[in-house]
């Protein structure tokens, strides 16, 4: 099995557990929470860090391990790249009709928040770009 395979098959294992309402609802909790992490520990390395200059390898060394939100936020980032026809767990939606203002918005914690959130995103849909 493929590295691109088993990233896809781990993703809709996730879906499944998304069905039920109260898995769902820990998944959002403990994504927020690993939002709230970042803002509480904005030196803290981000997980699905990709190093570019060695061939794209995930880092490791002097990473701490993961903990339990960032490992949720994980497996929730890769429900959105491979589910992409279910509902996604999105723990900083966009609100509706919020127009960014690149001054006043980049303090806001909703800003902050979808791109924290966009980026985690943005970095497991590199896990399958790279293989």
């Amino acid at each position: 099995m493929s590295d691109l395979s088993t990233l896809a098959s781990l993703a809709w294992q996730v879906n499944e557990l998304l069905l039920d309402e109260r898995a769902r609802g820990r998944f959002l909790d403990q994504c927020r929470h690993y939002l709230q992490l970042s803002t509480d520990a904005p030196d803290r390395p981000r997980p699905l860090l990709i190093d570019t200059d060695d061939e794209y390898d995930i880092r490791t060394e002097d990473k701490p391990p993961l903990l339990l939100c960032e490992r949720y936020a994980i497996l929730a980032a890769l429900h959105t790249v491979h589910c992409h026809q279910e509902a996604p767990v999105d723990p900083a939606p966009w609100p509706k009709g919020a127009i960014l203002l690149l001054h006043s918005s980049c303090r806001s914690p909703v800003y902050r928040n979808n791109l924290t959130w966009a980026a985690l995103v943005a970095n497991a849909k590199c896990l399958d770009e790279r293989r």
